[in-house]
């Protein structure tokens, strides 16, 4: 009888603002080699740097800063990665009632808000032929949203090549798919470098949002704090929140929606088949309970 044995690589670059480690196996059923897998690997980088690249709201040359200087102007052709995750923003902004908005870009930059009147995701329409126009003028941030999204195609990527498993981590942000499991730890609030391990996650995804390393008075760093998009300021929220769900990027987009609506029951979650979870500041217990396995 033939043991299937398995073969494991992991490698990480610096990306998306982050770390981003991706790991993959191989075994019997999926025969790839050392030096596949390393081109598995390095093909889901690619793709990873080719959407930080595209997405990079800090970038004048990116296509996002491409599209908030034009959008406004006339109809404008846009890549199909960057209507795929504009889609999936404005659809979460749809179903979160506006609790999810990328269109916060000016707080980030910390512009003044009679300066420009910008227009939001709702003031973004998808044309024919891969075109969009913008009602107003537009800021948009995909920090909210652009890891999960990443990630995501990172893995779609190592599926289509043949890798049996794996994780693709990107600073907190994961997936795991295929036969293994992953531990999944989070930061303590009110001990940020102290961990507590939430379960063990196979077959799905999670993030986290949280303002570990911020001052409530301090207005440094907002591009990395969870803006309210109708109050325009940055939230103070002392704890941490945590979602599971099939997709990366919805885990990543629906953290924003736990933090600001402090709604574990928000329907947002049953859509999207999202698991919430907020760890309070000072607490020992994460609510919703710590679940030992959790599949999708």
């Amino acid at each position: 009888m033939q043991v299937n044995q398995w073969r494991s690589l992991m490698r990480c670059k610096p990306l998306l603002g982050t770390y981003v480690e991706i790991t993959a196996h191989t075994d019997g059923d999926y025969p790839l080699a050392y030096r596949d897998l390393t081109y598995c690997i390095e093909k889901a980088f690619s793709t990873i740097q080719d959407l930080h690249h595209r997405f990079n709201f800090y970038a004048e040359n990116s296509e996002l800063s491409h599209l908030n200087r034009l959008a406004h102007l006339g109809p404008l052709a846009i890549s199909p990665q960057l209507k795929a995750i504009l889609l999936i923003a404005s659809e979460m902004h749809c179903h979160s009632e506006g609790l999810f908005n990328c269109g916060i870009g000016q707080c980030t930059l910390r512009l003044a808000k009679d300066q420009v009147r910008f227009g939001d995701l709702a003031d973004l329409q998808f044309l024919a032929d891969d075109h969009v126009y913008a009602i107003r003028p537009l800021c948009l941030n995909l920090g909210g949203i652009a890891k999960g999204y990443a990630v995501d195609c990172a893995v779609d990527i190592l599926l289509k090549q043949g890798v049996a498993a794996g994780c693709v981590n990107a600073g907190g942000d994961l997936r795991v798919f295929g036969h293994q499991t992953q531990k999944i730890h989070l930061r303590m609030p009110h001990q940020c470098h102290t961990l507590i391990e939430l379960g063990v996650l196979q077959n799905g995804a999670v993030a986290s949002s949280a303002n570990y390393f911020y001052s409530p008075t301090s207005t440094a760093n907002l591009g990395q704090r969870i803006i309210h998009p109708q109050q325009q300021l940055p939230s103070n929220s002392p704890h941490s929140y945590s979602v599971i769900a099939p997709q990366c990027v919805h885990a990543d987009a629906l953290t924003k929606v736990l933090a600001l609506s402090q709604q574990i029951v928000h329907p947002c979650f049953e859509r999207y088949g999202a698991k919430p979870f907020i760890f309070y500041h000072d607490a020992n217990d994460i609510t919703n309970a710590t679940l030992k396995k959790i599949r999708h």
